[in-house]
C-alpha cells in the first residue's frame, strides 16, 4: 500500500496543468539561494532555476535539455562514479543527502549540501531525479532582480497531478528554507517541511485554515506591515528584507524573507509566495564578533605597553598607539607589513618568531627596534603561545637601556614595552572569531 504524503498545500492552489506549471516557475524563481535541478535517468538536465544559475554560473538556455549533470561534479567524483552511486542510493532509500564538491562554469570549486530524491510516474516507476543544493562555502546574497527565463523542460510534468507531485517533491526536499504560499487574503495554501521546522506548525494546522498574519509579530500586524509588504511585492515584483517573525510557541526570531506575487495565465495576481530563513544565529554571531573586536581594541588601546599582533609569518595585523609612538609609523602604515622590518637585525627578529612557534615560548630574546626617524631602542623579546590555535603566540619586548649601567636595572628601563602576538587562523574556524590578544604583562 502506498504511504500517504503529508498535505503540504491546499488543492485550490492549482487547478489546471498550466496553472501548475506557472506555480512551479514561481517557486523556482523565488528560490534564489537554493539550486533546484531536475534530471532524467541518463543525467540530462530538464530543470534549472535561478538559484542554480547563481550557484553554478550557467544560464538556463545553456543547460536545459542540453547538458548532463556530470558537468557540475568534480573530475575526481566522476572518476569514482559518485554520481551513479548517489542516484542508486536515492532510488533504494528514497533520498540521498550529503556534502560534496561541485564545479562552477568558470571552473571554480564550491562545497555544497545536496539532497537528491527520485521522481516517479503515476505507477511508481523512477523517471528521474530532483537535486536541491546550497553553496555552504559562503552565503549568497540577493543582488539583482530575478530574471525571467526558461526554467525547466516541459517534459518534466505532463499533467496537473504530476505537477502537484513534483511540487510536493520540491517542498519536502527544502528543509532549511520555509516556503509558504498564500492567497490574496493571506490564507495559507502551501506549507513545506522547512516552514514546519521554522514556525512549529504542522501542515494540517495551517493549510487552508490559518492566515499568514499569525507568523507576524503583534506590533507589525498593528502597524499594517503585512499589507505594506505585499503591496511592495505587487508594485516591484518582489519584496525582500529582514523582519521579525513569531513561532507557534510565541517565540520571536529574525528572518530574511523574499515575497513574490503568484499570477494566473492572464498576469493577474492570485496570491503570494514567501521564502524565508531564520537568521537569528547569524545576527548573534555578528554581534559577538563586533563585541569581540571592540573588546580586543579596548585591550590594545588601554594597555600602557606598545603592542602589536602578527600572524605566524610575521605580518603585522594590529597595533596600538604606544606601538605607533615607538616606531614612528601610523597604524595604517604598520598593518600588513613585516614585523622584522622594524628591527636593526631583520633575520634575528624573524628567527625570534620562528622560535616561539617551534618551542612555544622565548624569554629575554634581545632585539633592537628602529623607529622611522632612525632612533633605536634595545628591547627584550618575551613570547609564548596562547589562544585557540597551537601556533598562536604573544610576546613582550620591554625596552632595555643601551648602556651597561642601565642594562640590569628594571627601575631605569625606558617606559615603553613592545608586546607582540602571533596567531594563525585555522580554515575550519572561518566563522568563529579568534582571540589574538590576551592580558599582557606591563
Amino acid at each position: 500500500m502506498k504511504s500517504m504524503k503529508p498535505r503540504l498545500f491546499d488543492s485550490s492552489i492549482v487547478s489546471t496543468a498550466q496553472e501548475a506549471v506557472d506555480f512551479i516557475a514561481n517557486i523556482l524563481e523565488s528560490s534564489t539561494e537554493y539550486s533546484v535541478i531536475g534530471k532524467d535517468l541518463d543525467g540530462r538536465i530538464l530543470l534549472w532555476n535561478e538559484g542554480a544559475r547563481r550557484m553554478y554560473g550557467y544560464e538556463a538556455e545553456e543547460v536545459v535539455g542540453r547538458l548532463n549533470s556530470e558537468v557540475l561534479h568534480t573530475p575526481e567524483d566522476v572518476a569514482t562514479k559518485l554520481p551513479t552511486e548517489m542516484m542508486r542510493s536515492a532510488t533504494q532509500t528514497g533520498k540521498w543527502e550529503g556534502v560534496i564538491g561541485r564545479i562552477r562554469k568558470d571552473g571554480r570549486r564550491l562545497t555544497a549540501r545536496v539532497v537528491i530524491t527520485p521522481r516517479r510516474d503515476s505507477s511508481g516507476k523512477v523517471i528521474g531525479f530532483l537535486l536541491i543544493s546550497k553553496d555552504i562555502s559562503h552565503e549568497l546574497r540577493f543582488a539583482e532582480e530575478i530574471r525571467k527565463t526558461k526554467l525547466f523542460d516541459n517534459a518534466i510534468v505532463g499533467n496537473a497531478q504530476e505537477a502537484v507531485d513534483f511540487i510536493a517533491n520540491i517542498l519536502e526536499s527544502s528543509t532549511e528554507y520555509s516556503i509558504i504560499g498564500k492567497d490574496l487574503e493571506g490564507k495559507i495554501l502551501l506549507w513545506n517541511e522547512g516552514a514546519r521546522r521554522l514556525y512549529g506548525y504542522e501542515p494540517e494546522e495551517v493549510v487552508g485554515r490559518a492566515n499568514s498574519s499569525i507568523l507576524h509579530i503583534p506590533e507589525d500586524v498593528a502597524a499594517d506591515k503585512p499589507k505594506q509588504l505585499i503591496d511592495a511585492a505587487l508594485r516591484d515584483g518582489k519584496w525582500e528584507g529582514t523582519i521579525h517573525r513569531r513561532r507557534k510557541n510565541g517565540e520571536q526570531f529574525t528572518a530574511r524573507v523574499v515575497i513574490t506575487p503568484r499570477r494566473d495565465s492572464t498576469g493577474k495576481a492570485i496570491g503570494f509566495l514567501l521564502i524565508s530563513k531564520d537568521i537569528s544565529d547569524e545576527i548573534r554571531l555578528t554581534e559577538q564578533l563586533k563585541a569581540t573586536q571592540f573588546y580586543t581594541r579596548s585591550l590594545i588601546e588601554s594597555n600602557i605597553d606598545a603592542l602589536m599582533t602578527t600572524d605566524p609569518l610575521g605580518i603585522i595585523t594590529d597595533v596600538n598607539q604606544q606601538m605607533e609612538a615607538l616606531t614612528g609609523y601610523t597604524r595604517e602604515e604598520l598593518i600588513g607589513t613585516a614585523f622584522k622590518t622594524f628591527f636593526t637585525d631583520p633575520m634575528r627578529a624573524e628567527e625570534g618568531i620562528r622560535l616561539v612557534l617551534r618551542e612555544g615560548k622565548v624569554t629575554n630574546y634581545e632585539l633592537t627596534a628602529r623607529s622611522k626617524d632612525g632612533r633605536t631602542t634595545v628591547v627584550s623579546y618575551n613570547a609564548s603561545t596562547f589562544g585557540i590555535q597551537p601556533t598562536s603566540c604573544r610576546a613582550y619586548l620591554p625596552p632595555r637601556a643601551t648602556s651597561p649601567s642601565r642594562k640590569n636595572s628594571n627601575n631605569n628601563c625606558a617606559s615603553r614595552k613592545l608586546t607582540t602576538a602571533a596567531s594563525s587562523k585555522h580554515p575550519s574556524m572561518d566563522s568563529s572569531p579568534s582571540i589574538l590578544l590576551g592580558r599582557f604583562r606591563m
